[in-house]
Formats: structure tokens, sequence, C-alpha cells
């Protein structure tokens, strides 16, 4: 990460190289280090990224587009929205409602009724946070899973087992 950090070419130039590693992990903390770079000229990465067959490396570069706001994040997330691993769609859906507008809330309109009640759950908190551009960022995809589950359709325990000691 620290080659990020420094900026210009060099780092950019290894950090790329690095994208090519075999081990996921190092492909990861590279696209992250990219993002944070110059997340508009790491675009291309990002979208091969966003496509790659390891959902570890597609998970990796949503977090890169949530925490740098690079342009077109809701655009670059709406194939994953129908991605084969949930947490992926989860993810996505938290980088879209992070980023928010009205491109934002057409996207998350269309997981509203999804077959999984956790990813109705991600849909409800990330329209609050979509309607607030900026917001959904601290809080993550579930963010505000209590409210969520009700807007969701998720049923509420019947009870709550006291806490030992309460």
């Amino acid at each position: 990460k620290a080659l990020g950090r420094l900026g210009g070419s060099e780092p950019m130039d290894l950090l790329v190289k690095a994208m090519g590693d075999q081990a996921v992990q190092v492909r990861v903390e590279a696209l992250s280090s990219l993002a944070g770079i110059s997340a508009d000229k790491s675009r291309a990465t990002l979208e091969k990224a966003l496509a790659d067959k390891d959902p570890e490396l597609r998970l990796g570069a949503i977090s890169a587009l949530r925490r740098n706001r690079v342009t077109g994040t809701p655009e670059l997330l709406d194939a994953l929205l129908a991605d084969g691993d949930k947490r992926v769609r989860v993810e996505a859906l938290g980088a879209i409602g992070a980023v928010g507008g009205k491109r934002a809330l057409e996207l998350l309109a269309k997981s509203c009724t999804d077959a999984d009640a956790s990813i109705r759950v991600a849909v409800a908190s990330s329209l609050g946070a979509a309607d607030r551009p900026g917001a959904g960022a601290a809080a993550g995809p579930l963010g505000g899973a209590t409210r969520a589950t009700r807007v969701a359709g998720v049923p509420r325990p019947a009870h709550r087992s006291p806490m030992p000691g309460a």
C-alpha cells in the first residue's frame, strides 16, 4: 500500500504488474492501492477485476470502488447485482448505496424483490444511504439492519432470550 501513496508512474507500473500475481490477496491489495493512487486512471483495472472469476477479487474491486468514489460506480456494479456469490451482491448493493444518486436508486430498486431476504435487507439499508450520498460509506451494506429487516419483510423473532446475568 505504500507504493500507492507514492504516486507517479513507477508505483502504478509495479502495482499493475502485481495484478498478474497468482495469489489473489496480492491482487486484491494491488487493486486497492491502484484505486488509491488514481481511481479514475485505474478504472480499466477495476473493471477487469469486477469480471474476474474469483469472488475475492470481485469483492476487493467493489471495496476499492466504494472507498475511492470512482466515477460511474453504479454502472460498473450493475452486472454484479446478479452475481452467483451472495457476498458479492450484498457488497455491490452497499457500494451503490454509498455512492448515491438517481442511478443508484434505480439499480437498488431492481433487487427489491430478490428471493433472498439478506439481499432485500441490504437493499433496504442501501436505499437509505443512496438517498444521502456519502452517508452509507461508514455504515456498510447492512448498517441499519434492524430497520431494514422490517422494510424487507423479514419477520422479527417471536421473543428475545434474556441475557445471562441481566
